[in-house]
C-alpha cells in the first residue's frame, strides 16, 4: 500500500479493492523504519549492485514511501507496529519481539 500510495494511488482505494476480493489481512504488520537515505544505503549495500528497479527510484519517491508507511496505522485495517530500525540488530530484534508479544501475548 505504501509503495502504490507513493506512486499516487489512493491508499483507501487499494484497501477497498483488496477487501472486495475476500482476501485476508495479516494479524499485524511490522514496519522497520529508517530515514530514507539510511534505508536505501542498506538495501543497495545488501545487493551490491545499486539495488533493484524500486531501489533505484529517486530519493523523493522513497521519502513519500517512508511517509506512507508512517501513515499506515491510520488507514490499514490491521495493527501496524513501527519499529525504529536505526539501532543495532540485537536492539531491533528485541523491539520486534516485544511488539509481537504485545500483540499476541507469550
Amino acid at each position: 500500500i505504501a509503495y502504490q500510495g507513493a506512486s499516487g494511488v489512493d491508499p483507501q482505494r487499494i484497501i477497498d479493492l483488496w477487501n472486495s476480493t475476500g482476501a485476508v489481512w495479516p494479524d499485524v504488520t511490522v514496519v522497520l523504519n529508517l530515514p530514507t537515505g539510511d534505508g536505501l544505503s542498506r538495501a543497495r549495500q545488501a545487493t551490491g549492485d545499486g539495488g533493484d528497479r524500486v531501489e533505484r527510484r529517486t530519493e523523493e519517491y522513497h521519502d513519500r514511501v517512508n511517509v506512507a508507511f508512517g501513515e499506515l496505522s491510520t488507514a490499514y485495517p490491521a495493527p501496524v507496529r513501527l519499529i525504529d530500525a536505526s539501532a543495532d540488530i540485537e536492539t531491533v530484534h528485541e523491539a520486534i519481539i516485544d511488539a509481537l508479544v504485545e500483540e499476541f501475548g507469550r
